[in-house]
């Protein structure tokens, strides 16, 4: 049963670390002036490949960028690869309140 536990810890962790990625998406999706279709694409996207890889093999943030300007490119809302590297380097590097 205790296993049990800790897999559950293990589960709320991921569930937190994803949620918090998400709000750095749709923060840097607000800051880019980016459709709401295209800030969802960007989150299927992301959700979607990390249902194949663990958050301990790529850096989520990175995943994240990258899952952002692929949206863009997918809805047809061209990003310049700077503007969303800018946004994203700025937004990941504050500190949380």
């Amino acid at each position: 049963m205790a296993n049990s536990g800790d897999e559950l810890e293990a589960d709320q962790a991921t569930a937190r670390k994803h949620f918090k990625i998400m709000q750095f998406v749709m923060e840097c999706g607000l800051k880019l002036h980016l459709r709401s279709v295209t800030l969802a694409t960007a989150s299927i996207l992301y959700h979607k490949f990390f249902q194949n890889c663990s958050l301990d093999e790529y850096d989520p943030y990175l995943i994240a960028t990258a899952a952002i300007y692929l949206a863009g490119k997918v809805e047809e809302q061209h990003l310049k690869v700077r503007d969303v590297v800018n946004v994203c380097y700025r937004n990941a590097k504050t500190p949380d309140p």
